[in-house]
C-alpha cells in the first residue's frame, strides 16, 4: 500500500448478510496489510442490555453496542496504536473470550450491523460498504450460526430474528444503503470481495 495514513473501510449489512465471509476474503487479499475491528466484540454486558416486552434481551438494537469504545479503538488504530481487546462470547456457557491483539495496518476494516448507522463511525471511514442479502438467506445463516456456535435453540433464533432483527433492519439498517459507496449483492451466501479489494487498492493511494 502506498499511503502511510491508514485507509478505513466500514462494512455493514443485516444480521447474517455474509460480513464474516467477506472479511475472510479480504484477509487473503491483503495479508499483513489489513486490520479488523468487529462490532461483535463491543456488545455491552447483559445487565446493560434492553429487554423486550417478554423479558427477552434484544441484542439487535444500536444501544446494545459500546460504539464510543469502538470509535476510540478505530481512531487509535488509525494513529498507529496497537489494541488489546477481549473477544465477546455472546454469553455462551463454558466459553471464555480470548484476548485479541490487533496491530495497526495500512488498511483498517470495521464491520458490523450498525457501522453505517452510527454517524460518528461513518465520519471516520474512507469507504462505506453495504452487503445486501435477501431476508431468507440472512435468516438461514443466522439460524445455522446461532444454533451451532452459540447454543441457541431454533425457537430462540426464530424469535430474535423476527421480533428483534427484522424490525430493526427494516426501520434503521435498510435505509443505510443510501450512505454506502459500494453495495455488494449476496444472493447465494458468498458476497464477492473482488470489487471491494479493487476499490480499496484504487482509493488507498
Amino acid at each position: 500500500m502506498k499511503n502511510k495514513k491508514p485507509f478505513a473501510a466500514g462494512i455493514a449489512g443485516g444480521s447474517g448478510a455474509g460480513k464474516t465471509h467477506l472479511l475472510m476474503q479480504l484477509a487473503r487479499g491483503f495479508k499483513d496489510d489489513i486490520a479488523f475491528l468487529s462490532e461483535d466484540n463491543y456488545y455491552k454486558e447483559v445487565s446493560r442490555q434492553t429487554k423486550d416486552e417478554n423479558g427477552i434481551v434484544n441484542f439487535d438494537l444500536p444501544n446494545s453496542i459500546d460504539h464510543e469504545l469502538l470509535l476510540t479503538h478505530l481512531q487509535k488504530l488509525k494513529m498507529g496504536e496497537s489494541l488489546r481487546i477481549r473477544e465477546y462470547t455472546f454469553n455462551t456457557p463454558g466459553k471464555t473470550g480470548e484476548e485479541l491483539f490487533i496491530k495497526p495496518a495500512p488498511v483498517v476494516v470495521v464491520e458490523g450491523i450498525f457501522v453505517l448507522y452510527n454517524s460518528a463511525l461513518r465520519k471516520e471511514l474512507n469507504l462505506k460498504v453495504f452487503i445486501d442479502a435477501p431476508e431468507s438467506l440472512r435468516f438461514q445463516r443466522r439460524l445455522k450460526r446461532d444454533v451451532n456456535e452459540r447454543g441457541n435453540t431454533e425457537e430462540e433464533v426464530k424469535y430474535r430474528f423476527y421480533e428483534h432483527a427484522r424490525p430493526v433492519f427494516e426501520t434503521l439498517l435498510s435505509p443505510m444503503r443510501r450512505t454506502a459507496d459500494i453495495i455488494l449483492r449476496n444472493t447465494d451466501g458468498e458476497a464477492n470481495a473482488e470489487t471491494l479489494i479493487k476499490a480499496i487498492k484504487e482509493r488507498a493511494v
